[in-house]
C-alpha cells in the first residue's frame, strides 16, 4: 500500500513539474517562431537526442513536450533516442539537445 501511494505521489509530482515547465515554454517558443518566420529566417536539423531511459511513457511524455513547443517536432522514436526536427536559426544543434535534455532532467531528474 505504501508503495502505490508513494509511485502516485512521485507521478503526480513529474506531472505538475512537467505542466509548469510546458506552458512557459510553449509561449516562450511561439513568440521567438513566429519572429523566425516573419524575417523568413529558418534553418532546420534533425536532433539525435539519446535519453537516459527506456520508459516508455516518459519517452513519450518527452516527445509530446518537444512536439507542443512551436519550432521542433519529435519525428520518431528508437530505443531511448529522440529524433526531432528543429526548426532554429540562431543556435546550433548542440544547444538544442542541452536544452531538451535540461529539460528532462527538470521534470524527471
Amino acid at each position: 500500500m505504501k508503495n502505490k501511494v508513494y509511485r502516485f505521489f512521485r507521478w503526480l509530482k513529474i506531472i505538475i513539474k512537467y505542466i509548469v515547465l510546458l506552458f512557459p515554454a510553449i509561449y516562450k517558443d511561439a513568440y521567438l517562431h513566429i519572429k523566425r518566420i516573419i524575417k523568413k529566417q529558418s534553418n532546420p536539423h534533425i536532433l539525435e537526442i539519446t535519453l537516459p531511459t527506456t520508459n516508455p511513457v516518459i519517452l513519450t511524455m518527452m516527445a509530446n513536450f518537444i512536439t507542443l513547443t512551436p519550432g521542433t517536432i519529435t519525428v520518431d522514436i528508437k530505443e531511448s533516442t529522440l529524433f526531432v526536427l528543429d526548426i532554429d536559426s540562431d543556435s546550433n544543434p548542440e544547444h538544442s539537445k542541452r536544452a531538451i535534455l535540461n529539460d528532462y532532467n527538470k521534470i524527471f531528474g
